[in-house]
């Protein structure tokens, strides 16, 4: 999936001319607990360094140098709030400067979190639960 977005994007806006630093959302089991560290960094060692892949037949080359971590609920929330380019929505803006919840949906887990006070995440509110699908 990862290279098929970054494929994508190519496609929609020219290939990469610089190394990319990415931003990866992950479930709240793997940014916090005992087995945390060795999670992260085993996202950061796959990601990390020069990537060669096909999509629909074409070839297509990357290098990652930078690697950052967030849990996927505040991915969401930045989702929302940001545009294509990165830039803050005229409309959605604003709701970083106030108490906002967002609900997380992935596959097998449901993440619930308050985000308040510029961003940070109140921890009392952190909540994840896994399917037993």
């Amino acid at each position: 999936m990862l290279y098929a977005a970054l494929a994508r994007y190519q496609e929609e806006h020219d290939p990469f001319d610089a190394p990319l630093a990415l931003m990866v959302g992950l479930p709240l089991q793997m940014m916090m607990g005992d087995s945390a560290k060795d999670f992260q960094k085993g996202v950061k060692t796959w990601l990390k360094g020069s990537h060669e892949y096909a999509v629909d037949g074409i070839t297509h080359q990357i290098a990652i140098e930078d690697v950052r971590q967030t849990s996927q609920a505040v991915g969401a929330l930045f989702d929302y709030v940001l545009d294509d380019k990165g830039q803050m929505n005229a409309e959605r803006g604003s709701m970083l400067q106030e108490e906002i919840g967002v609900i997380s949906v992935g596959f097998n887990t449901l993440e619930i979190v308050v985000v308040k006070e510029r961003g940070a995440a109140a921890p009392l509110f952190l909540h994840t639960h896994e399917s037993g699908v």
